[in-house]
């Protein structure tokens, strides 16, 4: 879904933000600049989900919440999405580009990918500071 931009209608400011400054605002979302996903999530924004987004951990895009790696970004700079990985303890969370791991971020191990997984969707997972 395509945000919805607010328009400014017959405006007579001296200088408008939208008009003449450029400033988007979904007016569905209530995303703005940094707070503007890919695509429209059809719903008010959460706190904790526009502080995500304007952190770079978090998009919306082809109706999907998309998740990126803090250690990717933090310590190679590198925005990649989290993933479940395999290790010799189970699975957990990270990032990959390709078939090589970039990074472990989260502190637990889960049983399944699944888990893994389900983990992430309900941010019942813990971030590791350090890589």
């Amino acid at each position: 879904m395509d945000h919805k931009l607010y328009q400014c209608r017959g405006c007579s400011a001296n200088f408008c933000p939208f008009c003449m400054g450029g400033l988007k605002f979904c007016t569905v979302c209530n995303g703005a600049e940094g707070t503007l996903t890919t695509h429209c999530t059809g719903a008010r924004l959460s706190v904790p989900q526009e502080l995500a987004v304007k952190a770079g951990r978090l998009d919306y895009a082809n109706g999907l919440w998309v998740h990126y790696g803090f250690l990717a970004q933090a310590v190679h700079g590198k925005r990649l999405p989290l993933v479940a990985l395999a290790s010799n303890d189970g699975f957990y969370l990270g990032t990959a580009e390709g078939e090589a791991t970039v990074t472990q971020e989260s502190t637990e191990s889960f049983a399944s990918a699944q888990l893994a997984l389900e983990a992430l969707a309900s941010g019942s997972w813990t971030q590791r500071a350090k890589a």
